[in-house]
């Protein structure tokens, strides 16, 4: 697997705390969100989404997910009904959510060398909490900041600040896993490192503002992530 420095990059900075992105960073759960988005897009509203025009709209919060597909498709979602509905087919599909590959031996390797280990997704905490426990890795975690805990969704850095901040550390420390490119400014507006996992759902290109893009969590190390550095954008 192919790994991607930015040429800035340098190995100086220690770092103490790890952020995580949650839906499609740790748990395999971006097929399993629009499987239950698309089946009801489709029987209420009778349009689809494909998978190639998924990008637009992957680490959104829900209520602006149904404000662009209501724009993109010239519908008129009721984002209660919808969410409430979605929660349903989710609930059961998420019982056999998987982690992402090389996440597990991270999270152990992480406990081990005593990172502070942190979460900051625009998910709800109940339904964060369902991946995390059904894909047996909730115990990892020290804190996990939702997208009702901060004022301003992602790519705004309220999130990942305040990751830091509950974590008793500074942003500068931090190092944070993305997938999506608003999520990759989110944590650069923050101050902080960023790792960005290459998926099917967004194009790579996107995610150039990252300090680091690989192919999988499989290929990080721990001294990669101690001593990343911060580039400047």
């Amino acid at each position: 697997m192919a790994r991607e420095y930015n040429k800035n990059m340098n190995l100086k900075n220690k770092k103490t705390a790890i952020i995580f992105d949650l839906d499609g960073v740790l748990v395999d759960s971006v097929g399993l969100n629009w499987t239950a988005y698309n089946q009801v897009l489709n029987s209420d509203y009778g349009v689809n989404v494909a998978k190639k025009d998924l990008y637009k709209y992957v680490g959104l919060t829900l209520t602006t997910q149904v404000e662009l597909l209501s724009k993109d498709f010239k519908i008129n979602i009721d984002k209660e009904d919808f969410a409430n509905k979605t929660y349903r087919i989710k609930n059961e599909l998420f019982k056999n959510i998987e982690t992402m590959p090389g996440v597990v031996n991270l999270l152990k390797g992480l406990k081990n060398n005593n990172f502070k280990i942190a979460i900051g997704t625009s998910s709800s905490m109940e339904q964060a909490k369902l991946k995390l426990a059904n894909a047996k890795i909730l115990e990892f975690f020290d804190i996990i900041i939702t997208e009702n805990d901060v004022v301003k969704p992602k790519p705004s850095p309220d999130v990942y600040l305040k990751c830091a901040q509950s974590l008793n550390t500074l942003p500068q420390n931090c190092v944070v896993f993305e997938d999506a490119p608003n999520g990759v400014k989110a944590a650069k507006k923050a101050g902080m490192g960023c790792i960005a996992i290459k998926t099917v759902y967004v194009d790579s290109s996107k995610l150039k503002d990252a300090d680091l893009i690989v192919d999988s969590i499989s290929e990080i190390r721990l001294e990669t992530l101690a001593n990343i550095s911060i580039n400047e954008n």
